[in-house]
């Protein structure tokens, strides 16, 4: 069975409103988007712009849900790294939500 994954590469407006259209015409509702970011990823890598990279990507999935009817973006927030301290990667993940919501 294939996964119900809606990638925010594949899945432009056109799509997303033909996805609408199909969920209204059986009265479904979106209850949530699920998102897979790692805001703690690759601290030892600090030029890449990887945070921004994950921050973009749940602006996108929140475009979606909100084309979809939806209010609901769950993100993964991040794996431990031996990279950094434990205090420094939650103040990255909470910097990083904390930017999600802004925009």
């Amino acid at each position: 069975m294939a996964s119900p994954a809606l990638s925010v590469l594949d899945w432009n407006a056109e799509v997303r409103t033909r996805l609408r259209t199909r969920l209204d015409e059986h009265r479904l509702r979106l209850a949530c988007i699920v998102g897979y970011t790692n805001f703690t990823a690759d601290p030892e890598h600090g030029d890449i712009p990887h945070r921004e990279m994950q921050i973009r990507h749940v602006q996108d999935l929140a475009d979606m849900a909100a084309a979809l009817g939806g209010n609901l973006v769950r993100v993964f927030t991040g794996y431990q790294s031996p990279h950094s301290t434990p205090h420094a990667q939650w103040n990255i993940t909470v910097d990083a939500l904390r930017e999600c919501a802004r925009s």
